[in-house]
């Protein structure tokens, strides 16, 4: 249970920084950070699924000088490239191992760490420096001080196959949802689209990882309701074809996991 929280702290952060940072900062981080986000993913998640090839160490002293390389140089593109490498390795490093309670602590400081954003306390930059810290920190405290657990893999049937397939169905929906959607319903399609799919692959996620829930119910229970949502959605906007459209991505996840997971 307390992993599961851990999860959906770490979620939570995310979405409370992009809420929070400003718009003259929101378009340089989300662009970078979407393209970085699609990379790291897809390295970590193959990374975990097998023995680790670089020591806990050597990222974290690689990590470090690199944070001072980029204060010294101001490199802001860097940097955003710099924390999304970090906290997605950091999100996967801590939930595959049994050290549930500074999995908990950790993805709260970074939940609480968004907040400085909060009124324009702190820049966007200088939270994510703040960010970058608690990370390095942690893991530096793990090695030290912490009962070293084994890590638990990813358990995944060829994981570069699946992470890409998962990766095209969900980028390439997006796209064509952008291309062919009429501006005035475009905005209302993208996100649903992208938060659907986002859950369902989170899902996925929650079950490679082995997280002790009742995955099945879960997976019926979503399912309903997000085609009842885009049968809405398409009466509403008379876009029919978009529930067919949605019907096909669901169908061909849900295919992918079964093949794959």
């Amino acid at each position: 249970m307390l992993n599961i929280t851990s999860y959906v702290l770490y979620n939570l952060s995310n979405l409370l920084f992009i809420l929070l940072i400003p718009d003259s900062f929101a378009k340089l981080f989300l662009s970078n950070y979407s393209v970085a986000s699609g990379i790291f993913i897809f390295l970590a998640f193959n990374y975990f699924s097998k023995k680790p090839i670089f020591s806990d160490k050597l990222i974290i002293i690689t990590s470090v000088i690199s944070i001072f390389l980029l204060e010294f140089f101001d490199f802001n593109i860097q940097l955003i490239w710099l924390f999304t490498f970090l906290v997605i390795y950091s999100d996967y490093f801590f939930s595959q191992r049994k050290n549930h309670l500074i999995n908990f602590i950790f993805k709260l400081l970074l939940l609480l760490s968004s907040l400085f954003l909060y009124d324009n306390y702190f820049s966007g930059f200088v939270v994510l420096k703040i960010k970058i810290v608690i990370i390095i920190l942690t893991l530096i405290y793990y090695n030290f001080f912490c009962k070293r657990y084994d890590v638990n893999f990813l358990k995944i049937q060829f994981p570069i196959i699946y992470t890409f397939l998962n990766s095209i169905i969900y980028f390439s929906s997006l796209y064509l949802i952008a291309i062919l959607i009429p501006e005035n319903f475009l905005k209302i399609s993208y996100i649903s689209f992208q938060i659907l799919i986002g859950i369902q692959l989170k899902l996925f996620d929650l079950e490679i990882r082995n997280f002790k829930i009742k995955h099945k119910i879960i997976n019926i229970m979503f399912g309903a309701f997000s085609i009842l949502y885009l049968i809405f959605l398409g009466i509403f906007t008379q876009l029919y074809l978009i529930i067919i459209f949605y019907i096909f991505i669901f169908l061909s996840l849900n295919f992918i996991k079964k093949k794959y997971v």
